[in-house]
């Protein structure tokens, strides 16, 4: 088996994104944790802002990036949402988890559009 070759023009997670054809299939790699696999929101903002360290391999990808390119968005001409395509469907597991997470998530960037520094806004909560 042979593995595709990558430079560093086309090493960037939005690169590597415009090759994946069924975003469904990333929940399984890369959604986020239940709250107690956190040591504290800096960690948890740290998998959504930077993505999650995983030891002697790198970084997971940003949970923003993928939330982003296929999450829950909203048409700008009908304001209508659709659902997020890499989350799965009809799994309360699933929609529990990121909701739990993603509390977190709004809490802090509420406080970052509020003027403080998302070191600030993780320290707040």
């Amino acid at each position: 088996s042979s593995y595709p070759s990558f430079t560093i023009h086309d090493c960037t997670w939005q690169y590597i994104f415009e090759k994946i054809a069924n975003p469904s299939d990333l929940w399984p790699s890369y959604a986020p944790g239940s709250l107690g696999d956190y040591s504290d929101v800096k960690s948890l903002w740290q998998a959504w802002d930077e993505g999650t360290f995983v030891i002697d391999i790198g970084r997971k990808p940003p949970l923003r990036l993928i939330d982003a390119r296929w999450g829950n968005l909203k048409s700008q001409e009908t304001h209508r949402g659709r659902f997020p395509s890499w989350r799965p469907r009809n799994d309360d597991k699933a929609r529990k988890i990121w909701s739990n997470f993603f509390f977190f998530i709004h809490r802090v960037e509420d406080r970052i559009k509020s003027g403080h520094s998302s070191a600030e806004a993780v320290s707040i909560l």
